[in-house]
This record gives C-alpha cells, sequence and structure tokens, in this order.
C-alpha cells in the first residue's frame, strides 16, 4: 500500500459521514419548515390591531379619611392608603378636629 493513497476502506468511511451529515441537513430542514408554519400560524390568527386602548375609570376614588382616634388604633391605619403608621392617621385626625 503506497503512502498518501486513500483505501476502499477510508473512502466507504467518508461515504457514510456524508449519509450521516445528509441525514442531520433533512431534520433539520423539517424542523425548520414545521417551526415556520407555526409561527406563520401564530401571526395569522393574531388581531390585525393590537388593543392597546385603555379607559380610565370615570370617577377617581375618593380617599376615606378616619372620623375619630378610635379609627386607627388597633391596626385599623391600614384601612387608610394615605397613612404609613398609626401616628400619622392620629396626627391627621387630631388636624381635622382643630
Amino acid at each position: 500500500m503506497a503512502r498518501g493513497r486513500h483505501t476502499w476502506e477510508s473512502g466507504q468511511a467518508i461515504g457514510e459521514y456524508a449519509v450521516v451529515i445528509a441525514g442531520i441537513a433533512v431534520v433539520c430542514l423539517v424542523a425548520a419548515l414545521f417551526v415556520g408554519s407555526v409561527i406563520a400560524n401564530r401571526f395569522r390568527d393574531a388581531p390585525s390591531e393590537p388593543h392597546t386602548s385603555f379607559e380610565p375609570p370615570r370617577t377617581s376614588p375618593q380617599l376615606v379619611w378616619p372620623r375619630n382616634l378610635e379609627d386607627c388604633e388597633n391596626g385599623g391605619w391600614r384601612n387608610y392608603v394615605q397613612f404609613e403608621n398609626e401616628r400619622q392617621c392620629k396626627n391627621s385626625v387630631r388636624d381635622m378636629a382643630s
């Protein structure tokens, strides 16, 4: 056997690699076509115009205020979103009374 020449077995191995690579290429092509059709269907089924219109409430919510100091005690201040703690709630009641 001369050095540098390919034998029949090495040619057969190259042919086998070519078949494997061709098989992988076919699988990739089929997968790409499948994914492409799925994406195309999603775009086709999507609404033509996005729903971007937002209408705010016609009336804005009114803040509720405590009427007496007892409304602020025992965690009652948490019922009023404008206060961060009981002291703020009680101060507000005192300010309204004066």
